[in-house]
């Protein structure tokens, strides 16, 4: 399985990690007040301004504002930023991946058809280039799962970007890391017969948008995220899903 990338070891770095997997767990609630700053520097060994950068870090994630004369609070969770890598880091470490894999689902589901249908209307074949290269890469990928899976990963990435569409296709790079996992995750339910059929929705996906039939394009479209859904589902009922081994579970001194 994926990792995201490594936390960084810094001291203010371990610190918004701690505080960040008590906050997503919900050790420390939606709207609590956090321990003011002289309490976080005694609880950590570290300086002022090194506990205040922490905040600050979480503060950029969206997990915490402040207010003058009124501390810092945890915000609410629709306000958390979870297309960061080191937020979905401490999601999985607390052992919440499943619910938020699947909500990532249905966030597919609302956007990737309407991009189909969008490509089908107005890519050029400039942007319909790396959707070919994709299909061909998951059809050549000869059983290795890894290569299968990041071609796969590749073309809906390029299906966002070939919606022309500059909100959609910015989803893109924030999507990534739940594309990646997501699609590993499915690996156990992966098979020769899986594979193929995998690379015959995809191909037909792409010839309906090079043949502009954008109805068909978004009924397929749906159907491949369906279709991995059904996966994702499986896999999650059997694997438990561990703690990235890139983030430090060690307590901070």
């Amino acid at each position: 399985m994926p990792q995201p990338s490594p936390v960084s070891s810094s001291l203010h770095a371990r610190i918004a990690e701690r505080l960040g997997r008590d906050i997503v767990s919900g050790q420390i609630a939606e709207g609590a007040l956090l321990p003011g700053v002289e309490e976080l520097r005694e609880q950590f060994g570290a300086s002022r301004v090194i506990v205040r950068e922490a905040i600050r870090t979480l503060g950029a994630k969206g997990l915490v504002y402040s207010r003058r004369r009124m501390g810092t609070r945890v915000a609410e969770r629709a306000g958390w930023n979870l297309f960061d890598e080191e937020v979905l880091a401490w999601v999985m470490a607390e052992g919440g991946a499943s619910a938020f894999l699947t909500a990532f689902v249905e966030f597919r589901l609302m956007v990737e058809p309407d991009a189909a249908a969008l490509a089908a209307e107005r890519a050029s074949q400039e942007d319909l280039a790396p959707l070919r290269t994709s299909v061909d890469a998951m059809e050549n990928a000869s059983g290795d799962l890894a290569r299968f899976h990041d071609a796969d990963v590749h073309f809906h990435l390029a299906l966002l970007k070939a919606s022309t569409n500059p909100f959609v296709a910015g989803l893109g790079r924030a999507s990534q890391t739940y594309l990646d996992i997501s699609f590993r995750l499915q690996e156990a339910n992966v098979d020769e017969s899986t594979i193929q059929e995998e690379v015959e929705m995809h191909r037909r996906l792409l010839d309906l948008i090079e043949t502009g039939e954008a109805e068909e394009a978004r009924r397929e479209c749906r159907r491949i995220i369906m279709s991995g859904k059904r996966a994702l589902e499986r896999s999650l009922q059997k694997v438990a899903v561990n703690p990235p081994s890139t983030v430090s579970t060690a307590p901070v001194t």
